[in-house]
């Protein structure tokens, strides 16, 4: 089975911390790019018609501002041109304030079945220091719509390491995540990227960040409250109730087949890693493709062995190199893996210092 991930670049505005590719005051775009990206799927279809789908995830940017025209017409072509007939995760990810009952029965009507809801905190204190355009009552307000509009499968974004963040507020936000019985909560480490606003309020000493120490202390007690809750740390940063992980992100960190379309999407096709353009204008003049590298047997097994010490799976123990046998082992002893027959697993502490485990255990 193979996933499908579409990029919508457009933002209502751009967050203080997002490095990511997307674009403020979109709207005059949003046909251009429609159709750009509808020429893209088409051109990518043909080689990939042996590929079944059983995941399409809608990121962004926020697809919640997507006019509903041009998702229904992006979500047809997919659906002829693709073979979707195993679909069984359709996933959007929305905002708090761009979320309306009109919104959340079209997308249901459309086949959507989970939610991707980027609340990042329910401290409005927190939120702000961040630039979102929403507050901890619009959050829970959004929530509680989608629930009422019949969606099950919810999940929530929260961030670690914000600014005025404590352990205490961090767990407050899980703890009303929980209460409005989402399944699934992903709870990510800010990162302070080099040319974002954020990033220049820490340079100035406007913010600071927490120590190491603060944070593997914050991450270790949501981590312990989330089990107390039922939720399973499934992958280093993600956690949900049984039968709620993500899809279509298990299959990036396994390793298998993906289709990224829109402007910085990435792709997995075969042995073949794509990277389309980060230049939207480039991209609108259909250019779509930036970077294709083809992975041999030996890198492709490393990329396995650094993606699957990211869940709870672990990677296969035949990943581990012969000469780094010994290593594993004291990895094992220090108490950052647990070894059983066939695989190799991270344990909570070996997630916090996780870059350096893969590190250790790849090839020289």
């Amino acid at each position: 089975m193979a996933g499908i991930y579409v990029h919508i670049p457009f933002c209502r505005r751009k967050c203080e911390y997002c490095a990511f590719i997307s674009f403020a005051n979109g709207e005059v775009l949003q046909t251009e790019y429609t159709d750009m990206l509808i020429k893209e799927a088409k051109a990518r279809a043909e080689k990939n018609r042996a590929l079944v789908f059983d995941t399409l995830f809608f990121g962004g940017g926020t697809p919640s501002l997507l006019k509903k025209e041009h998702f229904e017409k992006i979500v047809s072509v997919l659906r002829e041109e693709y073979d979707l007939s195993a679909l069984k995760e359709f996933t959007c990810e929305a905002n708090p304030d761009s979320i309306s009952k009109e919104l959340l029965d079209f997308w249901k009507g459309m086949g959507v079945n989970r939610l991707s809801i980027g609340v990042q905190s329910f401290n409005d204190k927190e939120l702000g220091a961040i630039g979102r355009v929403h507050d901890s009552k619009k959050a829970i307000e959004a929530i509680k719509l989608a629930k009422e509009a019949g969606f099950e499968n919810i999940s929530v974004d929260l961030m670690c390491a914000l600014p005025f963040q404590t352990k205490e507020t961090l767990i407050n936000s899980i703890k009303t995540a929980v209460s409005l019985e989402v399944k699934h909560i992903s709870c990510y480490q800010l990162q302070i990227e080099e040319g974002t606003a954020l990033y220049k309020k820490y340079e100035s000493g406007q913010y600071l960040e927490p120590t190491d120490e603060e944070y593997i202390d914050s991450m270790h007690a949501a981590d312990d409250l989330l089990e107390s809750f039922g939720f399973l740390r499934y992958e280093v940063s993600n956690f949900a109730l049984p039968g709620y992980e993500c899809r279509h992100n298990m299959n990036y960190w396994e390793r298998g087949d993906y289709v990224g379309l829109g402007v910085a999407a990435h792709s997995l096709e075969g042995n073949a890693r794509i990277g389309n353009t980060e230049c939207i204008s480039e991209y609108m003049r259909g250019n779509f493709e930036a970077s294709r590298d083809i992975i041999g047997a030996e890198e492709a097994a490393e990329e396995e062995l650094m993606l699957m010490l990211r869940t709870s799976k672990g990677a296969p123990l035949s990943l581990i190199p012969s000469e780094k046998l010994s290593m594993l082992k004291a990895s094992e002893k220090a108490g950052l893996v647990k070894i059983t027959d066939k695989s190799v697993i991270a344990t909570q502490t070996g997630f916090d210092v996780l870059n350096q485990l893969i590190i250790n255990l790849l090839p020289d």
